[in-house]
């Protein structure tokens, strides 16, 4: 895929696409129709991660992180805050699949997603199934 652009097997998210249909309350490329501030719960793979320094304010010194999340659909960035990575910090790698919890920001020119938490795959039966 970093070559070309495009999977030639199948895209590793096939395999999960049950589950991420199933609990995903929007995908990638229906984020921008959502609104400002609607809380989320998307289901994808960490495809890109950058981890930054915060340069002003007082949060002068600490990290931060912004990852991309891809679905079935699309990409989209997810931006952790200082205080919500040192606890799920530990969670977010590289082709992991999970959920993002969070509400969309659309105050850049393409819409984001400001993380609250994070589900592995593994554990979405279980914290975000409703009622049966």
């Amino acid at each position: 895929k970093e070559v070309l652009g495009m999977y030639v097997t199948s895209n590793p998210l096939s395999r999960h696409a049950d589950t991420i249909t199933a609990y995903s309350t929007a995908h990638t490329n229906d984020l921008a129709s959502c609104g400002e501030d609607k809380s989320v719960v998307i289901g994808g793979m960490i495809t890109k991660i950058r981890n930054i320094t915060i340069q002003n304010g007082r949060n002068a010194g600490n990290k931060m992180m912004v990852f991309e999340l891809e679905d079935l659909n699309g990409k989209i960035e997810v931006v952790v805050f200082t205080k919500l990575l040192t606890k799920i910090g530990h969670l977010l790698e590289l082709d992991k699949v999970l959920f993002v919890k969070g509400t969309v920001d659309c105050n850049r020119e393409t819409p984001s997603i400001l993380c609250d938490g994070v589900i592995d795959i593994d554990d979405a039966n279980e914290k975000l199934t409703a009622k049966v």
